[in-house]
């Protein structure tokens, strides 16, 4: 079975999928003795129309990717609050199938949000402990009219 190291999820690693929301000392709007204020790190705009705020949880499972799936016309933003998971991601082939040559894991973490790059494949996180929550910002519909699933002809397995 072909495995795939999980890996930290940091701005450079995660450029080719999407982005990691965090401060920049360019976006820096407000700093004083109290606060340091960051505007802008995200678009609720890429989420599509009617973008909501959803929630999910998913309990531990075997670390073996069998499907993948994207959104073609919409982002997503995932802000994890509990656990640690872990979430591959894959660029897409000329034909537009996943490139599983080219899949990545990376490890989420609790307060690091991120947001997953339009027509970029992926599946919900592996969670390493008992289960794994994530706030989402998606478009309302995301489910029944901007998702689309492939079945990997060989499953592959997430090694830590």
């Amino acid at each position: 079975m072909q495995e795939v190291r999980a890996e930290p999820m940091t701005t450079e690693s995660f450029a080719p999928f999407g982005r990691v929301l965090a401060p920049r000392e360019e976006l820096i709007t407000l700093r004083n003795e109290q606060v340091s204020h960051y505007n802008e790190l995200g678009n609720l705009e890429d989420m599509g129309p009617d973008p909501v705020v959803s929630f999910f949880s998913t309990t531990r499972r075997e670390f073996v990717i069998e499907s993948l799936e994207r959104h073609r016309e919409t982002c997503e933003l995932f802000f994890p609050v509990h656990g640690i998971g872990l979430m591959p991601f894959a660029p897409s082939l000329h034909d537009g199938e996943p490139d599983i040559e080219n899949m990545r894991v990376f490890i989420c973490v609790p307060g690091r949000p991120f947001i997953g790059g339009r027509g970029v494949w992926h599946l919900f996180p592996f969670p390493v402990e008992d289960r794994y929550d994530a706030f989402n910002i998606v478009m309302r519909e995301l489910i029944d009219e901007d998702l689309e699933n492939r079945e990997l002809g060989k499953p592959v397995r997430v090694v830590l």
